[in-house]
């Protein structure tokens, strides 16, 4: 008859997998918490250029220093992100007065969601907003045709 005990070795990676699965699931929950309940900027250098670096820097800072005061009483992700849509032009002037004349575009978009959950935010079907996605794509590829050609796809 078979010895139909686990081994210690069969024990021990049998309970590393249960914590490692275990352990995979709670960060994942969280880091989906964390995100739900930030609101990201990003500044996108012309260059990896030292210089273009710093300035990409202070341009941050700049919009930071403009948005700090006006966001200190936001209770959420949602209040902050109300004020900043209403702060647009201040956010602007203030990334524009750090960028040593460069074409600064400042926008406040929700960025990584499925459309599932897109619709759910605007109020429209799952198919209407791949097919409004899919119609911006193909507008901005028509726009951009020709300035990118260099670039892989």
């Amino acid at each position: 008859m078979k010895n139909e005990h686990l081994k210690n070795w069969e024990i021990s990676l049998l309970l590393a997998l249960c914590v490692t699965l275990c352990a995979s699931c709670w960060a994942g929950g969280r880091s989906a918490a964390i995100a739900g309940s930030l609101v990201r900027l990003h500044v996108i250098a012309d260059s990896d250029d030292e210089y273009e670096q710093a300035l990409k820097l202070r341009v941050r800072d700049s919009v930071l220093e403009c948005l700090t005061p006006l966001l200190a009483g936001a209770e959420d992700a949602g209040e902050a992100r109300d004020i900043i849509a209403r702060s647009l032009p201040e956010v602007r002037r203030a990334a524009e007065g750090a960028a040593e004349g460069r074409a600064v575009a400042v926008e406040l978009s929700r960025e990584g969601y499925p459309t599932r959950e897109v619709a759910r935010i605007v109020g429209a079907t799952d198919d209407a907003v791949r097919q409004r996605l899919s119609r911006a794509r193909a507008s901005l590829r028509d726009d951009l045709k020709g300035d990118y050609d260099d670039f892989p796809a």
